[in-house]
């Protein structure tokens, strides 16, 4: 059906050239934002407007006025797929909001990436602080590209490749056993809840990271460690005491199945490959108030 509709000789350049310019990672200015929906058994805010105009179960492509669009959007798809316009039609888009109208409250997770779906940016053209919404990407025609410029979403290329690695990991989340969740990844929640604003403000300085290493044995039970990764320097002596005495309160209580071997801290550059590669990322789909029904 795709490939069907594909030009049969080579595409408007128009489309090449803008093709050449854009990369995983470029912003670009009011883009369009639109869904399938049943309207009568509308979710969304906009879609049980609908209702009355939709008969039972009659499904709707809506798409949101124009004044309602995001001033931005991010491409989410990987620089071969923008290059490629003999097969590959579509770039894929999702939304860009000013963090601090939108997500404020979320902000400090935001800054230290706990939470999976939203991605801060560094725009060095832009003033502000945004934010990219990775619950929707829209695919937009590559035409729709032609006559427009990249935005750049990032100051690096260290920043996007980091980006790179957020989508990829959108989809993933690896399983760990009941006693694990009931024991370690429950309670760091809850510690991370009640950890007062000194100790949220110092996470989010120093772009902390809890990773989980898991080595299963055979009674069942199994060993872990939380890894606490500084990404953007040491971990602050605050967060590390607030951290231990937690701790010392998870050794009491630990169950005879599981042991519990302590933290590990350290910054990106004194982590290494292999037990990077080894844990698992904890985040919001952990650790966030969604976390038991995610």
């Amino acid at each position: 059906m795709i490939d069907a509709g594909l030009p049969s000789d080579s595409w408007d350049q128009g489309i090449v050239d803008a093709a050449a310019r854009f990369d995983q990672g470029d912003l670009v200015k009011g883009p369009p934002l639109f869904y399938s929906a049943v309207p009568s058994r509308g979710v969304w805010g906009p879609t049980p407007l609908l209702a009355d105009q939709m008969g039972e179960g009659e499904e709707a492509v809506i798409e949101v006025d124009e004044e309602e669009r995001p001033p931005f959007g991010i491409i989410t798809s990987p620089g071969c797929d923008i290059d490629d316009v003999r097969r590959k039609p579509w770039v894929q888009v999702s939304p860009v909001y000013d963090a601090n109208e939108v997500y404020s409250s979320q902000l400090a997770d935001v800054r230290r990436d706990a939470v999976p779906h939203l991605v801060l940016l560094e725009p060095p053209d832009l003033d502000g602080t945004w934010v990219a919404d990775l619950r929707l990407e829209l695919p937009v025609e590559k035409s729709w590209l032609a006559g427009r410029d990249p935005i750049p979403g990032f100051g690096s290329d260290e920043r996007r490749r980091h980006f790179a690695r957020r989508l990829a990991g959108r989809l993933e989340r690896p399983a760990l056993p009941s006693p694990v969740h009931d024991l370690v990844v429950r309670p760091l929640r809850r510690l991370l809840d009640r950890a007062g604003t000194q100790v949220q403000e110092a996470l989010a300085e120093a772009g902390v990271e809890f990773r989980l290493r898991f080595d299963r044995s055979a009674n069942g039970g199994g060993s872990c460690e939380i890894l606490v990764i500084g990404r953007r320097g040491q971990i602050p002596q605050p967060v590390i005491e607030r951290i231990e005495e937690w701790l010392e309160g998870l050794r009491r209580d630990a169950s005879s199945t599981l042991v519990l071997l302590g933290c590990r801290y350290g910054t990106s550059d004194e982590i290494t490959m292999n037990e990077y590669l080894g844990s698992v990322l904890l985040d919001d789909r952990f650790l966030g108030q969604d976390a038991d029904i995610a």
